[in-house]
């Protein structure tokens, strides 16, 4: 699952200067938003779970895709 997250965050970070080129500009942040400045990458899972968090934290956070179904890992 570890692939996966680091696949995904690779690929989000090679698009977020493309997408920040075609942002709108505005003084005001709300939470509703994408977050403007990426996060830095995981390197220290020790559990799936931290891996699914990770996934989940950068597709609500910065695609503004939401979960639909709870993950047991």
């Amino acid at each position: 699952m570890a692939k996966e997250y680091f696949d995904f965050f690779d690929t989000l970070k090679e698009w977020w200067p493309e997408r920040s080129k075609t942002r709108r500009k505005s003084e005001e942040e709300d939470g509703f938003r994408m977050k403007s400045v990426l996060p830095p990458r995981r390197e220290d899972f020790k559990q799936p779970r931290q891996v699914v968090e990770a996934i989940q934290e950068i597709t609500g956070d910065y695609l503004g895709v939401t979960w639909l179904v709870k993950v047991n890992a």
